[in-house]
């Protein structure tokens, strides 16, 4: 036996079709959506390392991060920091990186106490 299909006018696969684009559209749309939006979703979770700013200042910050890890000073809220950071289980890198983080705020907050200071 022979399986007859039935022959679709035109205008009834015109409109197929063109549902079938219109569904194909919105559908990569919400696909690009979704894209962008697990981008920003992982830009605000995953905080990665931006490299803003002066790249030799960059370099002697992380050098003085490095001299802490090498002298190992007792007392140090820097050391201890990276020291803790490490006893978490972050990898030396990532403890470093923190330890950057952790100088650069006790020196910004001493840099300006001086100046509130100067200014009185």
């Amino acid at each position: 036996m022979e399986r007859v299909i039935p022959i679709q006018s035109s205008e009834d696969t015109y409109r197929e079709l063109l549902l079938l684009s219109r569904q194909y559209h919105n559908v990569i749309s919400l696909l690009i959506k979704a894209k962008m939006n697990f981008g920003n979703l992982l830009d605000q979770v995953m905080c990665h390392i931006t490299k803003p700013g002066n790249k030799y200042l960059r370099k002697v910050i992380y050098e003085v991060c490095l001299s802490y890890i090498q002298h190992k000073p007792e007392g140090d809220h820097v050391y201890e920091f990276i020291e803790k950071k490490r006893y978490e289980g972050k990898c030396g890198k990532e403890a470093l990186v923190a330890g950057i983080n952790k100088f650069l705020r006790i020196y910004y907050g001493k840099v300006t106490e001086l100046y509130r200071e100067s200014e009185l």
